[in-house]
């Protein structure tokens, strides 16, 4: 590895809020602006062992003059070379990683050019507003230098990324790793996901997760697998389920099932998202609709234990213990492990009189949890 190379690697992170120039704060036209956006984006080429046919398209962005560029993690994973094609259709291999974050989906790599490339592009640390008008410029479907335009949707939590940024400027497979760029002619995120089976619902890493990379001492592909692997297309329905998800955790029920209600409108056939409707509902007193969105989790997925376990110790709260105690059989039923489905089934066997069945359930929780076991056998005695 030649040493330009290793100070490269060094310093990597160092300068890319101050990278590229900038000929103007204020909005230029968009011709220009494009003019000047599609030197810097490459479409990036994957293959596999020594095979001549790429088995993997994405894009790229270059971010300084030593040929650093920015494109997603899982565009290189999965591969063992790469090549790069810039603007004016020459081809250069990909030399190495110098930076990745595989829950951010984010890779910083060098390209071996032999001089330094046409343009770079410069980053904003600044979380565009809702509203914004943005521009994509990238290789969907293989069409290089494609460039789209919309508006920033909304600015939302989901999943590693912590902020996300929608936005409607249109893309597609082949589009992870493009620049999402401002009117200012500064990249505010990068293209990385999109709706499954919808359009302009299109989703991009912001900058700020590429500024927070700390470069290693570069790596060869293949990259290793994420943890968790990632899935590129999403649907808004498992984004609003997270959402919904963190505001429950957060206590914010009300908000928690506007999200949930959302997921059960994009998604009627989705009994996991029914029954956090359920639970959202019932932290929220609206115990009938608790109910109703329990056992409509129970029809849609009729294995799924939660919903029978949930709708039983709702049942218990409110005094309703045979009920309690017909539903809490069948969240045993399917999870016969469970050891608060056997504490409440005993609980309720109890105030049923119904001693024997509830020191049944007490020998199973000798087994499972014994604080459990010896709170239930209190009850049974006292």
């Amino acid at each position: 590895m030649c040493v330009r190379h290793c100070l490269a690697a060094a310093f990597v992170v160092a300068g890319l809020a101050a990278v590229g120039p900038n000929p103007s704060a204020a909005q230029e036209s968009l011709p220009r602006l494009i003019k000047r956006i599609q030197p810097a984006v490459v479409t990036i080429l994957g293959y596999k062992d020594d095979t001549k046919k790429f088995s993997k398209q994405g894009t790229g962005f270059f971010i300084n003059k030593e040929g650093h560029l920015v494109t997603n993690y899982h565009v290189l994973s999965r591969i063992t070379r790469a090549e790069v094609k810039t603007s004016d259709g020459a081809t250069y291999p990909l030399k190495m990683i110098l930076a990745e974050d595989p829950r951010a989906d984010i890779v910083i790599a060098l390209a071996d050019l032999p001089k330094e490339p046409p343009h770079f592009l410069q980053f904003t640390r600044e979380i565009p507003e809702v509203g914004e008008d943005v521009v994509v410029v990238g290789s969907p479907l293989g069409l290089e230098l494609t460039v789209t335009e919309g508006v920033v949707s909304a600015v939302r939590r989901f999943g590693p990324w912590g902020g996300v940024i929608q936005i409607s400027a249109a893309i597609s497979p082949g589009s992870s790793g493009s620049p999402v760029v401002n009117r200012k002619g500064e990249v505010v995120g990068v293209a990385t996901f999109f709706r499954l089976g919808g359009q302009n619902l299109n989703f991009a890493i912001p900058a700020g997760a590429v500024l927070a990379l700390r470069a290693g001492s570069g790596r060869t592909l293949p990259l290793p697998e994420p943890e968790e692997p990632q899935t590129r297309e999403f649907s808004v329905a498992e984004i609003l389920m997270r959402q919904g998800l963190d505001h429950f955790k957060a206590g914010n029920y009300d908000q928690a099932a506007e999200a949930f209600k959302e997921v059960m409108r994009l998604r009627p056939n989705y009994a996991r998202g029914c029954n956090m409707l359920g639970l959202a509902y019932k932290r929220l007193g609206r115990l009938e609709d608790a109910e109703l969105a329990y056992k409509q989790a129970i029809k849609l997925e009729p294995e799924y234990y939660l919903p029978y376990y949930n709708l039983g110790y709702m049942y218990f709260g409110r005094g309703l213990h045979q009920q309690a105690a017909k539903t809490l059989k069948q969240a045993i039923r399917l999870k016969p492990d469970d050891a608060w489905s056997h504490f409440i089934m005993g609980k309720a066997q109890v105030e049923l009189g119904e001693r024997s069945a509830a020191l049944d359930e007490y020998k199973i929780l000798l087994t499972l949890d014994r604080k459990l076991a010896e709170e239930l056998f209190n009850l049974i005695y006292k």
